[in-house]
């Protein structure tokens, strides 16, 4: 799959310790017309085997301002630590969103180990 710099969250980003904000902060642009109804796609792919912790969820939070207060959009639920193995796939299918965009990770636990890519597609 080819994906655009411009629509990535993270490559091969670390991503351990309590919860935070994945990678990147994406802009969509000042002409993004959320009214429109486009669904958008984030992928996420781990990227090395998570260590550690309980579990981790990811979520898709939108916002209108840059700096502003994110919404969550989309979410994978969480995935169980022995399950974030190298390789594992899940997309998170959102739309409505706002001009900016970021990928946040809900830790239960501490993860001391893992590494995800992410992007967005279909707009």
């Amino acid at each position: 799959m080819i994906t655009d710099v411009k629509n990535t969250f993270a490559k091969e980003l670390a991503a351990v310790g309590a919860s935070a904000q994945v990678g990147n902060i994406i802009d969509l642009g000042a002409e993004y017309d959320a009214s429109i109804g486009n669904e958008i796609s984030c992928r996420l792919v781990v990227t090395t085997v998570y260590a550690a912790g309980t579990s981790q969820a990811f979520a898709v939070r939108t916002c209108a301002t840059e700096g502003g207060t994110y919404v969550e959009k989309g979410t994978t639920g969480a995935i169980l630590t022995a399950a974030l193995v190298k390789g594992l796939e899940k997309e998170i299918k959102v739309s409505g969103l706002s001009r900016y965009v970021q990928l946040y990770r809900t830790a239960v636990g501490t993860a001391t180990g893992g590494a995800v890519s992410a992007s967005i597609s279909g707009r």
